[in-house]
């Protein structure tokens, strides 16, 4: 970048890409704080979490989200999290509903 004599390119760079990481991480946020409280209506997760204000701000749900974001990022064992959690989850979502053969499939 130093070659192309403009100076100022480094810096231009830098900022799209931390642009792009809050970017990323502020989705990752807002995805989460939406599953939470879809599992909040559904029952599989606990009731405070459906909380909201009269303008709709999920402020049940957000600090979670927010807290399980951090963690996913700051930890060292963030893919052995991740499948921990998912097969925890698969787990327990298979002993909470009987299982039921697809249409077309025998069960």
């Amino acid at each position: 970048m130093q070659n192309l004599g403009i100076d100022v390119l480094p810096h231009i760079t830098n900022a799209l890409l931390v642009t792009s990481i809050f970017s990323a991480g502020n989705t990752y946020v807002y995805a989460s704080t939406r599953t939470l409280y879809g599992l909040a209506l559904e029952g599989q997760a606990p009731k405070f979490l459906r909380k909201c204000t009269k303008k709709g701000v999920l402020i049940g749900s957000r600090p979670h989200a927010a807290l399980l974001t951090i963690l996913d990022k700051v930890s060292p064992f963030t893919a052995s999290w991740r499948a921990a959690c998912f097969l925890c989850c698969l787990y327990f979502r298979l002993e909470a509903t009987p299982l039921k053969a697809l249409p077309g499939m025998i069960a």
